[in-house]
């Protein structure tokens, strides 16, 4: 077990007896607000494949503050010997979709880093504190993305069938695959039928 969870273990001490085991899970997907007030709680959507789609759990988001720093680090707490149900679920991939409230940032920094597990911890972009808003929310993490049947490019995170319009596509491939980072917003005119569309900042 890690040091962090073993300090989060110890902080939930009645759930986690000697029978209960601890798995981490990573993040796939992040969005969050662009720019946020300082001290004021904020919404943040992640997404994740689910390691243990049939054991009943408790589902541990843990988000982290420290200096100019907001980390994710979720995990599953569940109790040891039970069997996943069929195993022909292992074979489809499934997802977690949660929203947490994080707690407002300080001002004594601009902006923050927003980092997550993601096999390795890495940075999903960054939120402004006391910034004028856009109404933009950041959104990143692996996605695919592929021409639709209207001819519309539509990013896919793992697990979102329809996704969202990319309104900038970098190129004329149909179908690719990376660690974007972009932002969703509402357009005044619609875009491929649709008035809220992701425009792409960067891909690895």
């Amino acid at each position: 077990m890690r040091p962090s969870l073993f300090v989060a273990c110890l902080g939930v001490l009645v759930a986690c007896g000697p029978d209960m085991q601890v798995t981490s899970t990573s993040v796939g997907w992040m969005e969050w607000p662009a720019e946020v007030a300082a001290a004021t709680p904020f919404p943040v959507r992640l997404r994740g494949g689910d390691n243990l789609p049939c054991v009943r759990r408790e589902f541990v988001i843990a988000p982290q503050v420290d200096s100019s720093l907001v980390t994710f680090e979720p995990y599953f707490l569940y109790r040891a010997g039970e069997q996943p149900c069929n195993p022909l679920v292992s074979l489809v991939a499934v997802y977690w979709d949660t929203t947490v409230s994080m707690p407002g940032l300080n001002a004594s920094f601009s902006g923050y880093e927003m980092r997550a597990s993601s096999g390795d911890i890495r940075t999903f972009g960054e939120v402004l504190v006391g910034a004028v808003s856009t109404g933009r929310t950041n959104a990143s993490g692996g996605a695919s993305v592929e021409r639709d049947t209207n001819g519309c490019m539509r990013v896919k995170p793992g697990g979102l069938s329809t996704g969202y319009v990319l309104e900038n596509p970098p190129d004329t491939v149909s179908q690719w695959s990376a660690f974007v980072q972009g932002y969703l917003y509402d357009t005044t005119t619609p875009f491929c039928g649709e008035s809220r569309v992701f425009h792409l900042v960067a891909r690895d």
